[in-house]
């Protein structure tokens, strides 16, 4: 009976790109002329945006690809693995020394011991993944030819490749990814879900399976970590400036202004909430990634309804049916935004221009109809001094302004590379809406302050004035 290696395939996760996974299928040739085969597992980290890969391809369908050509960073030199000239045993000593007591690599001074005339497998044993299984091939004579293992471990064994490594590796993989740091890598280094901005390079994070890993990674510098800080700051700010204004008493603020108030406030924190986690789950998963993405845009139907409420309700404050169907149409396109937002495809690249124009754009602009009743009926200076008009029209341009780089993809699309972690597009469009927010609660404050100093209304006018 004598075994060799017949197959050695490397599994790749679209979850976690720089950990590979080998599975090695061992035939076993036996004395009365029947072959069975094993397959035993084998992980290996591979950071290959740094490495010069040939034959692997991250994006491959079906995940499987041959092993040669792949290689893995020890101390900045690549080093082959899963071929005959790979120096395992320094790979073994290095990743656990980089490892230290998380995992625990056995037998490294056997795994180079012998060649491919005999019929070796080269093969890397790691104890301490999932309740410490132990795989160790022997490479003796025939008699001895087995796979040891520890009485109480655990032996991932698989019959057919195609059907059990992709599984039993997106454990193991997921369960070393949570043990481990990750690093930052390079835009073709993420699956396809991640691929958004092809104009910024470096500094993305890999999949991290764990929504911890996602948190903590807002304390690391990478591609998101402008975007998720932009909008943090701005709702942590929203909610300390919404706080102060609900405690007032109802001498300095009526109850319906704050009433009135709540509303802006609260689509602002939920806007700004929700993009800033969008921006710190988005490389969990890629359902994870869908779901916060589709939040994120019913945040910002929210603003815009929760923007419009206030400055109708105090330009049209004496005048209830204009006030009445206009509050309701901005609800009714307020809500078409969300519907569309929940299409799964919305989300998607493509749609870049449909997501910034089509839906958000026009539904902000669609301000522009009541702005112009208001201006016509009371004239325009009128408008400007007791409408907020001016601070309307900022707010607006700065929204459209923030929308414009963020659809065009400025200035990355003009320096591909160079704005990866700060300055880039839609950090630009974060400190936009941001701003465009403040402008907007500084203008309905004003109408608000104008609404006491005149007192009340004549008896309602239930028709539209032109």
């Amino acid at each position: 009976m004598n075994v060799d290696t017949d197959t050695q395939v490397v599994v790749s996760l679209p979850e976690s790109p720089s950990i590979l996974c080998s599975a090695t299928k061992l035939s076993e040739n036996r004395d009365d002329g029947q072959k069975t085969s094993d397959v035993v597992l084998e992980l290996k980290e591979i950071p290959y945006a740094d490495c010069d890969i040939k034959n692997y391809d991250p994006h491959e369908t079906d995940g499987l690809l041959d092993s040669e050509g792949a290689c893995a960073l020890i101390e900045g030199n690549p080093v082959e693995i899963g071929t005959d000239e790979a120096d395992l045993s320094q790979l073994c000593h290095e990743l656990k020394k980089k490892r230290g007591s998380t995992i625990d690599v056995v037998n490294c001074d056997d795994t180079t011991e012998s060649s491919s005339d005999s019929g070796s497998v080269d093969q890397l044993s790691l104890k301490g993944l999932t309740g410490g299984h132990l795989i160790n091939p022997k490479n003796d004579d025939a008699e001895e030819a087995t796979i040891d293992i520890e009485e109480d471990s655990e032996m991932f064994d698989f019959r057919e490749i195609a059907a059990g490594a992709m599984r039993h590796a997106e454990e193991l993989v997921r369960r070393m990814m949570l043990t481990v740091s990750w690093t930052i890598c390079h835009f073709h280094a993420l699956p396809k879900w991640l691929q958004d901005n092809d104009f910024i390079w470096q500094g993305y994070r890999p999949p991290l399976p764990s929504f911890w890993d996602c948190i903590k990674s807002i304390f690391s510098i990478h591609t998101e970590t402008g975007n998720i800080w932009t909008h943090m700051l701005g709702c942590i700010a929203f909610l300390g400036v919404g706080a102060f204004f609900l405690s007032c008493s109802e001498e300095e603020i009526r109850n319906e202004d704050k009433v009135v108030f709540s509303a802006f406030f609260t689509g602002a924190c939920v806007c700004l909430g929700l993009s800033t986690c969008f921006h710190t789950f988005l490389c969990h998963s890629e359902w994870a990634g869908q779901l916060f993405s589709k939040l994120d845009y019913v945040g910002i139907a929210l603003l815009i309804m929760g923007s419009f409420v206030p400055w109708l309700y105090y330009s049209f404050y004496c005048d209830f049916w204009p006030r009445i169907v206009y509050v309701c149409v901005e609800i009714v396109l307020g809500l078409s935004s969300i519907i569309i937002s929940l299409w799964p495809r919305f989300g998607e690249p493509r749609y870049r221009f449909l997501r910034a124009g089509s839906v958000f754009l026009s539904f902000g602009l669609s301000g522009v109809i009541p702005a112009v009743h208001y201006s016509v009926q009371e004239g325009w200076i009128k408008a400007l001094n007791q409408a907020s008009l001016g601070w309307l029209i900022l707010m607006g341009l700065l929204y459209i302004i923030g929308t414009m780089f963020y659809a065009l993809r400025i200035p990355e699309r003009f320096f591909p590379g160079k704005f990866d972690i700060w300055f880039q597009s839609h950090q630009i469009f974060h400190v936009f809406v941001v701003a465009a927010a403040f402008v907007h609660y500084h203008g309905i404050s004003e109408m608000a302050m104008h609404r006491l100093t005149i007192g009340e209304c004549p008896p309602l006018v239930s028709d539209f004035r032109i």
